[in-house]
């Protein structure tokens, strides 16, 4: 019997077992890859080799160099976004919910990169080659889910960029994210030229719009698909558990070393995964929250005299965070489900077809399984269908509140 591999930074979903005599690994294909690149696109490079290779070390130096020269931008963005939002004429909410978003998609970014060995680890973890697979199960509906959260990420992207061209077109947006990124009350009085000062704000406020949306977006989307193909494994192994129930052509000890082996792997499985996506998910939250929150504000001000972009941009927004925001909570608490029917089944199954020995073992792992392998926002809440129904009353009940300090 072989399990999960024997690599050093792998826990590799490839397994010949008694249950089924076959090699069974399951990987992301091309959707993966896709989602790397378009990270490397906006500064953050995760890669999954880790050999290293003095060929390639000035190119290694150049990565570096370009991620960091991104966030260094990106954090200047972030100043200038809080400096407009500290205008005196910006309502409390909108400023505080707009504070937090901002500075929630740029976090996200650093978490990546500086728990890029722990991301690298799970992703490994769950992607084979071609040539490494005899025989591949595909996770249940990835492509449709892949494809629409990619859609919705480009989607919100693409809209996102033309309100900020539309807001920039106008003279008085303009006017004011000039002051923002020039950090000037008073723009008559700058002494840089304009025919400079006006592509830098360009150029800043889009650099800005793309990893507000572009790094929370490509994160919600990698947090899924990890899930989910996690949640697939342990479902998986609940399925063959219940086909060897009704078999009786294994031996107690063979049973009892199968199911014990399976369970430690995949606690293995479910801590790795908790420590890659953890602290993601915690900003994640945070940024998907307040800019819920920015939002609900926002249509319940109608004095503000929005125009056909932004009632167009705030309606769909609204509902493409809506919708991811429940496919998160809902993929990350189906690991807390799948665990759960997993622990019943082998308790089940231990005590129909196993000694009272074996059965003491079996359940001790079962119990050791069970414990702590619960997927967290950075150990502050633990995500369930629970925190999803909670989570969306608190949005509407304290955006109503809210509203009324601005």
């Amino acid at each position: 019997m072989e399990g999960f591999g024997r690599e050093r930074y792998s826990y590799s979903i490839k397994v010949n077992d008694s249950f089924t005599n076959k090699a069974t690994t399951m990987r992301f294909n091309r959707y993966m890859a896709v989602i790397l690149r378009l990270f490397a696109i906006i500064g953050i490079d995760i890669t999954l080799s880790i050999k290293s290779n003095r060929s390639k070390r000035f190119t290694k130096i150049l990565l570096t160099f370009y991620r960091w020269i991104m966030s260094v931008l990106v954090c200047y963005c972030l100043a200038a976004r809080l400096y407009k939002a500290s205008g005196p004429n910006v309502p409390l909410m909108l400023s505080f919910s707009e504070s937090v978003a901002t500075a929630s998609s740029v976090v996200i970014r650093f978490v990546i990169l500086f728990n890029k060995s722990s991301v690298v680890k799970i992703i490994r973890s769950l992607t084979k080659s071609q040539s490494e697979c005899t025989s591949i199960q595909h996770v249940r509906n990835e492509k449709i889910f892949f494809c629409f959260g990619l859609g919705g990420v480009i989607f919100t992207f693409c809209l996102s960029m033309m309100k900020a061209l539309a807001e920039l077109r106008s003279i008085n947006g303009f006017q004011m994210y000039k002051k923002a990124y020039l950090f000037s009350t008073d723009v008559n009085n700058l002494t840089l030229d304009s025919s400079v000062a006006d592509p830098f704000v360009w150029t800043s406020h889009l650099l800005y719009i793309a990893n507000l949306y572009g790094v929370p977006g490509l994160s919600l989307l990698l947090c899924c698909l990890i899930c989910q193909t996690v949640t697939f494994s342990i479902s998986d192994f609940t399925k063959k558990l219940k086909e060897k129930r009704n078999d009786g052509g294994t031996t107690e000890k063979n049973l009892t070393t199968d199911i014990i082996f399976y369970l430690s792997k995949l606690k293995c499985l479910i801590l790795e995964t908790e420590n890659a996506l953890s602290p993601i998910l915690f900003f994640l939250y945070s940024y998907q929250f307040s800019s819920l929150f920015y939002i609900v504000s926002l249509t319940m001000r109608s004095k503000l005299g929005l125009d056909k972009v932004k009632i167009t941009y705030i309606a769909t927004a609204f509902s493409t965070l809506a919708t991811f925001y429940a496919i998160l909570s809902v993929w990350v608490a189906r690991i807390h489900e799948s665990v759960n029917q997993m622990h019943d089944e082998v308790v089940l199954t231990s005590g129909k077809h196993l000694s009272i020995r074996d059965m003491t073992a079996v359940l001790t792992s079962a119990r050791e399984f069970l414990r702590n392998t619960k997927i967290t926002g950075w150990g502050v809440f633990v995500i369930d269908r629970n925190f999803l129904l909670t989570s969306v009353g608190m949005v509407i009940s304290y955006g109503v509140i809210l509203m009324q300090f601005s």
